[in-house]
């Protein structure tokens, strides 16, 4: 995982496109802290609010992240048919 104290944030982990790809997460409704999406060259990636990085205030909606890329496998409560 990598932390997110410096970004990126959430809409900065899939770079600048061109293409209007925007990620959804692709996890059950109701599921915990973690979110998962899918980019469209089929790499997972999963990232979290990261309450420990000691910059962002509890109430803030643009916190900093903790994110990687993980493999399918790996993946919680993922729905059948959602990848």
């Amino acid at each position: 995982m990598t932390c997110g104290i410096i970004p990126p944030r959430y809409y900065q982990m899939i770079i600048d496109r061109d293409d209007g790809y925007l990620p959804e997460c692709i996890l059950e409704k109701n599921h915990g802290p973690q979110h998962v999406f899918r980019t469209p060259e089929g790499k997972f990636i999963v990232w979290e609010d990261d309450w420990e990085c000691g910059c962002c205030e509890p109430e803030e909606d643009d916190r900093c992240i903790v994110y990687g890329e993980i493999g399918e496998s790996e993946i919680p409560n993922l729905p059948q048919g959602r990848t």
